[in-house]
């Protein structure tokens, strides 16, 4: 890295280290969050405590830099620590393809204003890919002007997903989003099975109530399993009771 590139680097940390002190408080303001000084009257979840979750959490500013992440994803992202990341883009850790994605979801969530859902690919430069589904919102400041993005992102098959939407429940984060698309996290032909499962019929039942083969029933089960993160029917049967009751 050449000595204006340095400097450069050093002056992003600097400009956005009092964004996102681990003291502040996540708050849920408007379509997205704002970061707030903790007072008396104004107490809760904050960063450092946001930054435990067990999933992959991050912020960019509106270059799309790394300003914020948590140990989960340095690690994914192969990079010697969290502060090592920040100044960071996507292309530093991802293929085109991804990188260029992760650009376009964060630049569609700024300029709509509006939390966003996707679920896309992440192939990293060393080779590694993962399913993911990311939630990412608006991140404004005390003026209520965006300046970012925070974005919660669960490897499928490595996390739960259906626990990483629970947890963001839990602490009031995306709440209403997350229940206005609830349906985008499964595929359309996936909500048919999800009350049928939730009965506990098998996939032979299934197969004959949706008039398909055992086969297909069985596939499309043990997708919906690798998704949430369901280890047997049961577990499957309790997890989608918990999620869908909350």
């Amino acid at each position: 890295m050449g000595s204006s590139a340095k400097l450069s680097h050093i002056i992003h940390k600097r400009v956005f280290i009092q964004h996102v002190s681990d003291e502040l408080i996540v708050s849920r303001i408007g379509n997205g969050i704002r970061l707030m000084k903790a007072n008396p009257y104004k107490t809760g979840q904050t960063v450092s405590s946001l930054m435990k979750l067990p999933l992959n959490v991050y912020f960019v500013d509106t270059d799309c830099s790394l300003v914020k992440l948590n140990e989960d994803v340095a690690e994914l992202c192969d990079f010697d620590s969290p502060n090592s990341a920040i100044g960071k883009t996507a292309f530093d850790f991802a293929n085109k393809k991804s990188a260029e994605f992760a650009q376009f979801s964060d630049k569609k969530v700024m300029r709509q204003n509006a939390i966003g859902l996707f679920e896309h690919e992440l192939a990293l430069i060393d080779g590694d890919n993962y399913r993911e589904f990311t939630v990412k919102a608006p991140w404004y400041d005390d003026n209520n002007k965006i300046i970012g993005v925070v974005g919660f992102s669960t490897a499928i098959g490595k996390h739960s997903l259906v626990n990483s939407i629970i947890e963001l429940k839990k602490l009031g984060l995306l709440d209403y989003q997350a229940e206005q698309n609830e349906s985008e996290l499964f595929t359309k032909r996936e909500m048919d099975y999800l009350p049928l499962l939730m009965r506990g019929k098998t996939a032979k039942e299934i197969s004959a109530l949706l008039n398909i083969s055992p086969r297909t029933a069985e596939g499309a089960i043990a997708n919906i399993k690798v998704k949430i993160g369901a280890s047997s029917k049961s577990s499957l049967i309790e997890m989608l009771h918990t999620y869908f009751s909350k």
